[in-house]
């Protein structure tokens, strides 16, 4: 039974469990108060066994994967992944529906085993996924996301297949799981990181970096991108004009909406049209008055909940981070000003009773995007300084990225170039029924990013793997 943090009516408990950060709420707040909600429900991160640290050491623990292996899709444990293979073709489990208006069939992620309890569904048929990643079913954007790497996965698989009819099922997974983490590895850092923070891309193994993921990260800086949630999603044809939406507040835990037609491909049509709210200090109403409401007339607060979690992760200040990453250390509240607007500077003051205690994830909320505002990236100098280190860290502490050469198991030059022709675009191209697209998805149209058909979209290139053969891999073939 979950650990329950509030009363039954949404009061503060007088006493609470130690694993409890429950969130007060003020009586006169101007949403909660219309239902008398005193308390929000928040418990603590889990943490290791304090034996394994220092008496007065807390170490949260990070339920995924440290690498980008894409464990959200294919699991963090070996138990996780094999429930979620075929052990027949090198394919994932899928759940194959009827075309829509006579097309192809359609395949989706498979049912959960317990809908009712890990979903906001209304009966045991209504749709709840199973990924590598619970959270799958958060959203209908997310669960488009994973739909499509399902897909792109069991295509990539049926290509080897055909071009290895002996490789047994292993190495067929295990091949074709290795070539997705390498096309997620390279639209990250080349398509969407360089818009976050302008970074470069080189290929250098580094043997003595820590590759685990920073408190300061996932606690704080890599949060930014909630203020850029919208609080509907759209769906939109070729021509890129919406014709319906759904709203954020009404769909969390139920994804099923994406079986409905071919509301797949215009949802994913959609996020690459829609445009995304400004990376700044405000949140849709969808996410702080509504988040995880389920029937209710109201749900959680996800901003109050990122600042608290920064707390019940005993990260350093404001202060402490920004001179962690270059900054002067501020002794004054005007000393804020070389990062943020006047107004800005001036709602911590009226806050905090002292720089010290500026939050870290409030605090660089606030800076101005890139350098004093002349870049393109999405966010400010110390959350650049944290997300930059944490993906050099990902990328130059592992030993199996995509791109490194000369390590067991590294993929070939040729197999890198046919990676490398991948984008986001081209995947949606291969597994959806659409038609055109613009290059960078990640991106709105515009001209010098037109839409294009998809027959002219660049796409990965398998052709060196026809006479390729992994070293361990099972069922050799016939000369």
């Amino acid at each position: 039974m979950p650990l329950q943090c509030c009363t039954n009516d949404a009061q503060m408990l007088r006493r609470s469990h130690p694993n409890c950060c429950a969130i007060e709420i003020p009586p006169m707040d101007p949403f909660y108060s219309q239902f008398s909600r005193r308390c929000m429900d928040m418990v603590r991160s889990e943490i290791l066994d304090s034996s394994a640290c220092s008496e007065n050491d807390i170490l949260q623990i990070i339920m995924v994967s440290h690498y980008q292996d894409m464990s959200f899709t294919y699991g963090s444990t070996e138990d996780e992944m094999n429930s979620l293979r075929t052990f027949s073709g090198g394919e994932m489990k899928a759940k194959i529906l009827p075309g829509w208006k006579g097309g192809e069939s359609r395949m989706f992620m498979p049912n959960n085993d317990k809908p009712m309890e890990n979903c906001f569904v209304r009966s045991e048929n209504e749709p709840c996924y199973k990924a590598g990643d619970g959270r799958v079913n958060e959203n209908l954007g997310l669960a488009g996301l994973q739909t499509l790497l399902l897909r792109e996965h069991n295509r990539v698989a049926r290509i080897l297949q055909e071009m290895h009819p002996y490789w047994d099922d292993e190495t067929l997974f295990q091949e074709t799981k290795r070539i997705l983490i390498a096309e997620w590895q390279y639209i990250t850092f080349n398509d969407f990181l360089p818009k976050i923070i302008e970074e470069g891309f080189t290929d250098v193994y580094i043997p003595e970096v820590d590759s685990s993921t920073m408190n300061e990260f996932t606690a704080a800086a890599f949060r930014f991108p909630h203020s850029l949630i919208q609080g509907t999603f759209e769906l939109t044809s070729e021509k890129r004009c919406p014709f319906k939406s759904y709203w954020l507040r009404d769909f969390y835990m139920r994804p099923g909406k994406i079986e409905k037609g071919d509301n797949l491909d215009a949802l994913l049509r959609g996020t690459s049209t829609q445009a995304c709210q400004a990376p700044d200090r405000h949140f849709v109403k969808d996410i702080t008055l509504f988040l995880m409401r389920n029937r209710l007339p109201f749900g959680d607060d996800l901003e109050a909940t990122d600042v608290q979690r920064g707390r019940d992760h005993g990260l350093p200040s404001y202060n402490d981070m920004r001179f962690y990453c270059g900054l002067r250390r501020a002794t004054i509240f005007e000393d804020f000003l070389d990062v943020m607007s006047e107004k800005n500077v001036l709602r911590l003051k009226s806050l905090y009773r002292h720089v010290d205690a500026v939050d870290f994830f409030v605090g660089g909320s606030l800076e101005f995007p890139g350098v004093m505002g002349d870049s393109n990236a999405l966010v400010g100098h110390t959350f650049g300084c944290v997300i930059g280190e944490q993906f050099w860290r990902w990328k130059f502490g592992d030993r199996h990225f995509f791109d490194l050469i000369g390590q067991a198991g590294s993929f070939t030059l040729e197999q890198i170039n046919g990676i490398k022709k991948t984008s986001l675009s081209a995947m949606m191209c291969e597994n959806l029924s659409i038609k055109f697209i613009q290059r960078d998805a990640f991106l709105q149209v515009f001209q010098g990013n037109e839409l294009k058909n998809c027959n002219d979209i660049e796409k990965m290139d398998l052709s060196g793997w026809i006479n390729f053969t992994p070293s361990d891999a099972c069922g050799a073939e016939p000369v």
